[in-house]
């Protein structure tokens, strides 16, 4: 008898849910990926022969805007410190990697509305770094945890609220 439980599939608090894919072999992208603004999705899971910050510097040239990337599972340990400004991702899956901190340039990044931190070494306490925003108000409620904005920042909106209430 086959059965499934949907929380296995999808749950809100890890919308990632381990899949059983193969490993990724590709060890580097372009430098220039500016042509590259018709980009929806980009899936590099489970590769961890890409080196980080020649990955990062690729990324950080795409010139299309708000698309997804996947780099779970991918042995990133740090990402880089400043250039956020010119990363046009909209969602970001980093669940699964060893990173230890994120840095809090990223909340320059233009079209970010949701990120994925789950499963990597970030710290726990006092605030629990290793976490998952399903969109743009649960996103700015991470980065003032984390310290990267302050209260004042945040829009006063309803929107906000009820973002505060979903994480309550």
């Amino acid at each position: 008898r086959n059965s499934y439980n949907p929380r296995e599939i999808f749950r809100k608090d890890n919308p990632n849910p381990k899949s059983i894919t193969g490993k990724n072999k590709i060890e580097y992208l372009p430098k220039d990926l500016s042509k590259w603004s018709n980009l929806i999705s980009l899936e590099l899971s489970n590769n961890d022969a890409l080196q980080e910050i020649e990955l990062f510097n690729s990324l950080f040239t795409i010139s299309a805007k708000s698309f997804n990337i996947s780099l779970e599972n991918s042995n990133i340990t740090s990402l880089p410190l400043n250039g956020w400004t010119n990363f046009n991702v909209g969602v970001l899956n980093l669940k699964g990697n060893k990173l230890i901190s994120i840095p809090a340039d990223i909340v320059n990044a233009p079209y970010l509305v949701s990120y994925n931190f789950n499963e990597n070494r970030l710290p726990t306490k006092p605030i629990n770094f290793n976490a998952y925003t399903a969109n743009k108000y649960e996103k700015l409620i991470g980065f003032k945890e984390f310290g990267f904005i302050t209260a004042t920042e945040l829009p006063q909106v309803d929107s906000m609220a009820l973002a505060y209430a979903e994480k309550s």
